[in-house]
């Protein structure tokens, strides 16, 4: 199995998971944010949603730019506070969510095994190859998904 297989069995395995908590979310819980600050279940999708069309750019660009690729970091409460999840029905941040990652794990399959190494960096002194960041995108992915679990 090549990396870009694994890793694009990585992102599957963990859009197929979300889906299943998703769907188990009870109703009550979906717009309910647990204390002052903290985001409820459809902010959390939402949340998740942004960081996967943030890195579908991410790893499109570092595909193609090869070497070294800087990123920018996104200011997260803003994204979610902007994009209003908390008003929306929580099918629709779902299906943005799910359709993203779906493409994600399209354009992880079509790297080329050189793009794997392509050293990323949010301009900070933390250095990752894309192959690592999409393994954390994954990990990201699946804390949150703990988070949405019954408790």
């Amino acid at each position: 199995m090549t990396e870009q297989h694994r890793l694009a069995r990585s992102v599957r395995h963990y859009t197929d998971a979300g889906t299943v908590v998703f769907s188990k979310l009870p109703k009550e819980r979906v717009y309910h944010r647990p204390e002052p600050g903290k985001w409820s279940a459809v902010e959390i999708i939402g949340h998740l949603a942004d960081s996967a069309r943030y890195n579908l750019q991410r790893f499109t660009e570092a595909g193609y730019q090869g070497g070294r690729y800087t990123f920018a970091a996104y200011a997260q409460d803003y994204l979610v506070a902007r994009n209003a999840y908390q008003q929306q029905p929580l099918e629709s941040v779902v299906t943005l969510w799910s359709a993203l990652n779906h493409q994600i794990t399209h354009v992880v399959l079509h790297l080329p095994d050189s793009a794997l190494r392509t050293v990323c960096s949010d301009g900070g002194t933390e250095e990752l190859t894309l192959s690592e960041l999409i393994e954390g995108y994954v990990q990201h992915g699946h804390h949150h998904l703990r988070q949405l679990e019954p408790q």
